[in-house]
């Protein structure tokens, strides 16, 4: 992994538990999906769906992307040590808040949902101080790191609306409409998943692709314009718009990410890594899928809820399962297996690189299951969205099994990489001074 500062690689301990575990709230969403009831498919804001949505956002990849923030700005972008025992306490109180929030929403318990929501949110105040560090002391300059900053600080301001949200549920503060429910949403996708994503791909591709001599147009540009997007989403979208002001904005929002993903094809197009491999598909199906979505979210956002033959609801879910689990999610599916074996490689063999052979990070993992995980889901993806416009309850269900086996099987694998023994395939040892490991292409 070209870059890399090997003296400030975090410890293990401390960013491991977020990478190896989100793929917990890809399975737990699958199977809220499972148990989805009659009614599940009347709108996006369903117990089922708001279960599973919370379990693949706030588990899944916000977890990944919380553990890649920990472990690239300080030993990629430049940003001073994190302190491991906060990030543990970020995780723990986390993942238990999310825990308990995906079960209330299933069964629609409001006293446990704002006690998770009130867990949840402690932990992401943690994060977000441990991360404070790294993040404003990095000396890289690009499109990473300001995308980085925006997105912790969008994060803070989704996760304190969502908090005052379910604590209005709890207590009757005041009436929960639709529109807030989108703002919320509009704030923590946009505001937290797209720029993180975004601004992270513009370093993460041409390193694990190996770009060279293809520069972005409109880097600089769009972590400073989905910022603004997303402040004008939770602004408009609260006041329940008029269909023409819904059009106006979800029209932008498509134009903004059809502009990143020009950028994004540009440098893949330019990638010197041309060998198909689990990274390369994975980001190319990624791409797919955010087009998809992209088209489709004018639509979704102006049809009427019960519109036949397809509903502005069904097209919501639709959109849903195509820019989350579809775009997002294969993106990290295809980031995790570059990152996670190296900080295991690293913490294994890196000291005795050199003197002996040492497996490369892709002998850590199985090859074939990685790209089984793509390929649930890729088909879980399919499933959701066809349910969704189809209102087919087997559908969703047979989504909810392909999400829950490809997070049962990507967690596996990605745990197995810190005890994998693999076995020499070379008597020949690695080369002295070996400053990395063989990365398999």
């Amino acid at each position: 992994m070209n870059g890399i500062d090997p003296g400030a690689v975090p410890p293990a301990r401390a960013v491991a538990p977020f990478l190896v575990t989100a793929p917990l709230g890809l399975a737990v969403a699958g199977i809220a999906l499972l148990g989805a009831g009659p009614g599940t498919l009347d709108g996006p804001s369903t117990p089922a769906f708001l279960a599973a949505v919370h379990g693949a956002v706030l588990g899944w990849l916000t977890l990944s992307i919380m553990g890649a923030t920990l472990q690239l700005v300080p030993s990629v972008l430049g940003g001073r040590a994190i302190s491991a025992r906060a990030a543990l306490t970020a995780f723990v109180l986390h993942s238990a808040g999310v825990t308990l929030m995906v079960a209330a929403f299933a069964g629609w318990r409001l006293p446990l949902l704002a006690s998770g929501a009130s867990l949840a949110s402690a932990g992401v105040a943690v994060y977000l101080l441990t991360a404070a560090r790294p993040l404003l002391t990095a000396r890289a300059r690009g499109p990473e790191v300001l995308s980085l900053r925006l997105a912790h600080l969008l994060l803070g301001a989704a996760v304190a609306a969502g908090l005052t949200l379910a604590l209005a549920l709890r207590f009757g503060w005041f009436g929960v409409t639709p529109g807030l429910v989108a703002a919320h949403a509009h704030l923590g996708i946009v505001g937290w998943l797209a720029i993180a994503i975004t601004g992270v791909t513009y370093r993460l591709l041409p390193m694990f692709g190996i770009v060279r001599g293809t520069e972005p147009r409109f880097a600089n540009v769009l972590p400073w314009a989905l910022a603004a997007a997303a402040g004008a989403a939770f602004v408009i979208l609260a006041v329940d718009p008029p269909p023409a002001a819904r059009l106006v904005l979800e029209g932008a929002l498509a134009g903004l990410g059809l502009l990143w993903l020009s950028d994004a094809l540009r440098l893949y197009h330019s990638r010197l890594r041309r060998r198909a491999d689990l990274y390369s598909r994975a980001t190319l199906l990624s791409f797919a899928f955010l087009a998809a979505g992209l088209l489709m979210a004018p639509s979704a956002a102006v049809l009427p809820a019960d519109s036949r033959p397809v509903s502005g609801a069904a097209l919501q879910a639709a959109c849903g399962f195509l820019l989350l689990p579809g775009w997002a999610g294969a993106t990290l599916i295809a980031n995790s297996y570059k990152i996670v074996p190296f900080i295991a490689w690293y913490h294994r063999y890196s000291a005795v690189a050199g003197t002996r052979w040492t497996p490369g990070t892709g002998d850590l993992y199985s090859s074939r299951l990685a790209h089984a995980v793509l390929v649930l889901v890729a088909v879980g993806v399919a499933l959701g969205a066809a349910a969704s416009l189809a209102a087919s309850l087997s559908l969703l269900r047979l989504a909810g099994t392909a999400f829950a086996a490809a997070g049962l099987i990507a967690c596996a694998t990605l745990a197995g990489t810190f005890i994998t023994r693999p076995e020499q395939r070379s008597a020949v040892p690695s080369p002295p001074g070996m400053p990395a490991p063989a990365i398999r292409r």
